[in-house]
């Protein structure tokens, strides 16, 4: 009766470990802390597409779970918290694998064409603009995490 036990118990951890449910009872779900946003201020030298200031975002990984970065989307406000709905970038994919450990960093462009071109064709004051990048992650069990990172953006 014993041997039929422990076979059915190692039968059964064996066929939870195939399916990922041990994984998920070990480890749910990543936890992920954005640590730092560089720089904070972006103040472009020229308008040129080029010469357009990225942020470096650093995450910090709270969990060893394997996680994949899947896309990023940026919402827009003026200075005063106004949304700017027509600035939107909507969400773009991104793959990048993590491996999960503190320090981690990504490269996002938070100035686009459209960012440029209000600062030129509006008469009003209305730098800076904060952007708002999030980020959308889903990890080795299928869980989805989204995380903010804010940056301010300077007339050129």
């Amino acid at each position: 009766m014993r041997r039929v036990v422990l076979g059915l118990l190692i039968l059964g951890v064996l066929s939870m470990t195939g399916t990922g449910c041990i994984e998920k009872t070990i480890l749910p779900t990543v936890m992920i802390t954005v640590a730092k946003v560089d720089p904070y201020d972006l103040v472009p030298t020229s308008t040129a597409t080029a010469d357009l200031p990225a942020v470096q975002i650093t995450l910090d990984f709270e969990t060893p779970v394997p996680t994949n970065l899947v896309s990023f989307s940026i919402a827009y406000q003026s200075k005063v918290g106004q949304a700017l709905p027509e600035l939107a970038v909507p969400p773009t994919p991104y793959e990048f694998k993590f491996t999960p450990a503190a320090g981690q960093t990504i490269t996002i462009s938070p100035y686009t064409r459209r960012v440029v071109d209000l600062y030129d064709l509006s008469p009003s004051d209305l730098s800076p603009i904060i952007a708002t990048i999030r980020l959308t992650f889903q990890d080795v069990n299928g869980n989805t995490l989204t995380r903010d990172a804010t940056c301010r953006l300077f007339k050129p």
